[in-house]
């Protein structure tokens, strides 16, 4: 079934996957494409990474473990 998976497919299940995160609800009515779904969550995912940053624990990429 994955593999008959076509380009609109794809498209409906991103917006979809935006709709149940509540991804759809942040963005306006006119920008609810799955390329704007896409483009919010990566950014708030970016935004997440930058405010949890810990330069202690990790140093060029590697667990100081």
């Amino acid at each position: 079934v994955t593999n008959k998976c076509k380009d609109e497919d794809l498209d409906y299940y991103v917006r979809e996957c935006g709709d149940i995160l509540g991804v759809t609800v942040n963005l306006p009515p006119t920008s609810r494409s799955a390329k704007h779904v896409l483009e919010y969550t990566l950014a708030q995912l970016v935004e997440f990474k930058k405010l949890n940053q810990d330069p202690d624990t990790f140093v060029g990429g590697h667990s100081e473990m």
